[in-house]
């Protein structure tokens, strides 16, 4: 549960095909979000001027496993606008996760990792050891139907297989 604070609203929404997606709007949203290992990808238009370039562009797009952590920890709640109360909001999107990504995702999430998407790794999650903006990426994460972890890294097989095993 977020101490000291309300919180976070997320949109859900619906494509035409059906597809789910999670957004955040509020910059101060998105960045408490992100102080609780909730990273999601920004993927508003760039910055006007050269200034503004480091700025953050709204919305914040969250992937399933991150909205599905991020609702069932009490870190963030449906938007009213979005029509459906948070138990809704995590059974819709359970619906859409055949692999057992939000399973894993959240186990990993309670562990103090930092994860994100691994799509530009050719995985299902790159994990890092601390915060993003002072680490490297450290590790793939590679979902199987039976919910049996490959990692793959810097660091010593035997401490991530350990690490692993301990997930479950």
């Amino acid at each position: 549960m977020v101490e000291g604070r309300e919180k976070v609203e997320v949109d859900i929404t619906y494509d035409d095909g059906g597809s789910l997606s999670v957004a955040v709007y509020s910059i101060d949203d998105a960045r408490l979000l992100r102080s609780r290992r909730i990273v999601g990808e920004y993927v508003g238009g760039g910055a006007a001027s050269v200034q503004s370039r480091n700025a953050f562009s709204l919305p914040l797009l969250l992937s399933l496993p991150e909205a599905y952590t991020a609702i069932a920890q009490g870190i963030a709640t449906c938007s009213t606008g979005c029509g459906m109360n948070d138990r809704e909001a995590l059974v819709q999107i359970r619906k859409r996760d055949r692999r057992g990504a939000c399973e894993a995702f959240e186990k990993l999430w309670l562990k103090g990792v930092w994860l994100t998407s691994g799509k530009r790794y050719g995985a299902d999650f790159a994990v890092y050891a601390g915060e993003l903006s002072k680490m490297m990426f450290a590790h793939d994460v590679y979902l199987d139907s039976r919910i049996v972890f490959c990692f793959f890294g810097i660091t010593s097989l035997s401490l991530l297989t350990s690490f692993c095993h301990s997930c479950f």
